[in-house]
């Protein structure tokens, strides 16, 4: 195999010291670059099969700065996401009522691209600290777990399992929701659902139709650091 370039060297040991697999590095590099470095570009460079553009090792460096300063400061990064969905025991409860809720039960399963999705989210709604996404999650966690349990037994529910954190994606659609209304949402999800085959003004819908019959208030619009 050919040796890797001293760039590639430093990529694996930065993104290892990380915690970050190739994939979940792929996902982070999305957002600032047409159309991500992918995994198999990453796996390239490590390997010494390919230096890299100057563009790409750009890209790839900045994300990892990023990932640094937040792990640094306790801001929101992949892998202080990951080990809070892991962690968390009010996500678990959630999950866990979620879970026992189908007949048969469902699994719970966790993903690194789930979570970068989930991270991805949090950033737009500039939710930047594990501290302010605890506060969110206890705010709500009694609705959300309404929330999640009557969403999978709406028929626009396409799963058959439990992804672990999923209650982090429903709350980001809940604050859009609160904050922009249901054309908000709508717009937001256009561009930001996890599957882009979903119909994002059938989606947002049904999320001010749930939210609405489970007895929710609205909090009004504000920014959560």
């Amino acid at each position: 195999m050919p040796k890797p370039t001293k760039f590639g060297q430093e990529l694996r040991t930065e993104r290892e010291a990380l915690n970050l697999s190739m994939v979940a590095l792929s996902e982070l590099t999305k957002p600032h670059h047409p159309k991500g470095v992918h995994e198999n570009t990453i796996w390239g460079i490590e390997n010494g099969r390919s230096p890299g553009s100057p563009a790409i090792r750009r890209v790839l460096n900045h994300v990892l700065s990023l990932e640094r300063k937040n792990k640094s400061e306790g801001g929101l990064s992949l892998n202080s996401l990951s080990s809070f969905i892991k962690e968390s025991r009010m996500l678990q409860r959630i999950e866990f009522a979620v879970s026992h809720s189908k007949d048969p039960e469902w699994g719970i399963a966790f993903s690194e691209d789930w979570t970068a999705f989930f991270l991805k989210r949090l950033k737009l709604l500039e939710i930047s600290t594990l501290a302010a996404l605890e506060e969110l999650l206890q705010e709500r966690e009694a609705h959300l777990k309404k929330f999640i349990i009557r969403w999978f037994n709406d028929p626009i529910n396409v799963l058959t399992f439990v992804p672990r954190g999923i209650s982090i994606s429903f709350l980001s659609n809940i604050v859009v929701f609160e904050q922009k209304g249901v054309e908000g949402l709508e717009a937001f999800l256009k561009d930001h659902r996890f599957s882009p085959t979903r119909d994002p003004k059938k989606l947002a819908q049904t999320t001010k139709l749930i939210h609405e019959e489970i007895g929710a208030k609205a909090k009004g619009s504000r920014k959560y650091q």
